[in-house]
């Protein structure tokens, strides 16, 4: 049996909250940022925050004594570092030597964490493969002064790519695929994770989201804000962009800017590698939504696209609400999955 975790994410203009298990969703809920409270990835307001967890947890009659979080966005620094295969403590040090060269005053206001993605070679050639991330220590600290007043204890912290890695490392039967890429289309950002071997192998993040596509449509068609979002959802279509449609060809536009830099990713990823294509990309978060975008995206970039609406399409088989939108929670969901120390 797994006991029942408290998770959020606090990012993209929503707090994501998640209450269950692996195997079952118990809870959930999409809040709005309070305004002005979150400001380039930083909590301003711990207040507004607290409030709308505790307004959560009472709705829901959760009785939680710890709680998770997913970071990602501005002050993160991630990287794949490669080192000889060492003792565990000298590892941490070279670790932390590597990172803090590439930091502000050699990371002095940093935590650092790693974690071992694999290795390769053996006996004295063998060489380790780390994940190492950075984040600003006050970044954490307000994580922590948040938790304090939720009455809460601190269970982990973890950046988003990671969190996502847990959910498709694996595929349909089980394996580890040799290399997939997810596609996290929110309202404010889209951000690409390419996953090797269960591991986050590369996170890339862009500055464009749902928001602005329903702003275009707003100016183009002279519509509301709701019913820029329904033509969004159901009546753009990839094939009907062209001098005809004015508005279809410029959505087609904005978004083959976002997915370009995303084949670049792709292709500096693969460089020097024998397999030049990924086995397959997963779209999560509102862009799942768009009509034949993972069709177009398959065109495209030139391999199989899956629009994850449903946990079933990527083989998971959980337990949830009948309500429960499982594209919104996908990235959040993987911290259900995390092994505690």
């Amino acid at each position: 049996m797994y006991a029942n975790r408290l998770v959020a994410d606090i990012s993209d203009g929503m707090i994501k909250l998640l209450y269950g298990t692996r195997n079952k969703i118990k809870a959930f809920g999409l809040i709005p940022i309070p305004k002005e409270s979150v400001t380039e990835s930083r909590i301003v307001n711990i207040d507004a925050i607290r409030s709308e967890i505790q307004d959560f947890l009472l709705d829901k009659n959760i009785k939680s004594k710890q709680i998770s979080y997913v970071i990602n966005g501005q002050g993160l620094v991630i990287r794949n570092i490669e080192l000889p295969a060492i003792s565990e403590k000298n590892t941490e040090e070279s670790v932390r030597w590597e990172l803090n060269r590439n930091l502000p005053e050699e990371g002095k206001d940093y935590y650092i964490d790693y974690q071992i993605a694999g290795s390769t070679g053996s006996g004295k050639s063998r060489i380790l493969k780390t994940l190492a991330v950075a984040a600003p220590v006050e970044r954490i600290e307000q994580y922590v002064e948040l938790t304090d007043s939720l009455n809460l204890k601190l269970l982990s912290v973890d950046i988003f790519g990671n969190s996502v890695a847990r959910v498709f490392g694996k595929n349909k039967n089980g394996k580890e695929d040799n290399g997939i890429g997810v596609i996290y289309i929110g309202a404010e950002t889209t951000r690409m994770c390419i996953i090797e071997k269960g591991n986050l192998a590369v996170e890339r993040e862009v500055p464009f989201g749902i928001e602005n596509l329903v702003r275009e449509i707003m100016k183009k068609k002279e519509i509301g804000e709701y019913e820029a979002r329904v033509y969004l959802t159901e009546q753009f279509g990839f094939q009907e962009a062209g001098d005809e449609n004015e508005v279809n060809e410029r959505l087609k536009y904005l978004m083959d800017n976002v997915f370009s830099s995303f084949q670049k990713v792709i292709q500096f990823h693969n460089t020097g590698r024998t397999r030049k294509n990924l086995d397959e990309i997963f779209i999560i978060g509102l862009g799942a939504a768009i009509p034949e975008l993972d069709r177009y995206l398959t065109r495209t970039l030139g391999m199989a696209a899956t629009a994850v609406r449903d946990p079933i399409h990527i083989g998971r088989k959980i337990s949830y609400p009948s309500d429960f939108n499982f594209m919104h929670y996908a990235g959040t969901y993987g911290m259900l999955l995390r092994r505690e120390k």
